[in-house]
C-alpha cells in the first residue's frame, strides 16, 4: 500500500526542520532611493556620485581610460546569460567590445531609479539601478528606433589599490538583469528588414 500524501509531506517536513537551517545575523541598513536625473542631492551620496560619473562614460561610449578608473582589479561581473567575468581588466575589455556597447552609437537613459543600500555588502555599498536605457544601433534599417533594456546592480566601495579608482571608489561586483543577447537578436532582426 502506498504512503498517503500526508505521510509524504510530514516526512519531507521533518527532513527540513528549521533547526537544521543555518542562521545568520539580521542586518539593518539604510537605503537611499533617487528618482530621475542626477542632481545636487544625488551628488551628495558618494555611491550615486560615483555611479553618475560611470554612467556618463557608458552613455558617451568613452572607454578610452583604464579599467582601474571604474573596476577593481579583482572585480567580478555576472551577466544573466550565465557569463561571469573575473577581473576589472576583463570587464573593461567586454565593455569596449562590439559585443556589448561597441556597436551602439548612442545611449539614452530615461526614467532612472537608483537605490543605494548603505553597508549592504562586505566590500561597500550595494547600488541597484533601474532605468529605461535605449540603445541605438549605428547602422542598418530602423537605426533611429531604440532597443530598451533595464536593470543592473553594482557593489561600489573603496578602491582596491590606493591611487586607483575615481574619487577613491571602484566597482567590486556587477550584475545585469537584462540579457545582452536580446540586443544582438534585435539588431539581427532589424538588419533583415
Amino acid at each position: 500500500m502506498s504512503e498517503s500524501l500526508r505521510q509524504v509531506r510530514k516526512r519531507t517536513f521533518d527532513r527540513y526542520k528549521m533547526e537544521s537551517v543555518q542562521g545568520g545575523p539580521t542586518v539593518t541598513s539604510t537605503a537611499i532611493t533617487h528618482y530621475g536625473e542626477w542632481n545636487e542631492d544625488s551628488r551628495k551620496v558618494p555611491a550615486l556620485n560615483f555611479f553618475e560619473k560611470y554612467n556618463d562614460v557608458v552613455i558617451n561610449g568613452d572607454f578610452s581610460g583604464p579599467f582601474q578608473d571604474w573596476f577593481a582589479p579583482n572585480a567580478q561581473f555576472y551577466f544573466n546569460n550565465g557569463t561571469t567575468l573575473h577581473s576589472g581588466a576583463e570587464i573593461w575589455e567586454v565593455m569596449k567590445s562590439p559585443a556589448l556597447f561597441g556597436v551602439y552609437e548612442k545611449l539614452v537613459a530615461k526614467n532612472k531609479i537608483t537605490t543605494v543600500i548603505i553597508g549592504g555588502h562586505e566590500k561597500g555599498h550595494r547600488l541597484i539601478h533601474q532605468q529605461d536605457m535605449i540603445f541605438y544601433p549605428r547602422e542598418g534599417n530602423l537605426k533611429e528606433v531604440g532597443i530598451p533594456v533595464r536593470a543592473i546592480e553594482f557593489v561600489s566601495g573603496p578602491s582596491e589599490v590606493e591611487g586607483q579608482g575615481t574619487d577613491g571608489r571602484q566597482f567590486h561586483v556587477g550584475k545585469t538583469f537584462w540579457d545582452t543577447a536580446v540586443l544582438t537578436k534585435e539588431l539581427a532582426r532589424r538588419a533583415a528588414l
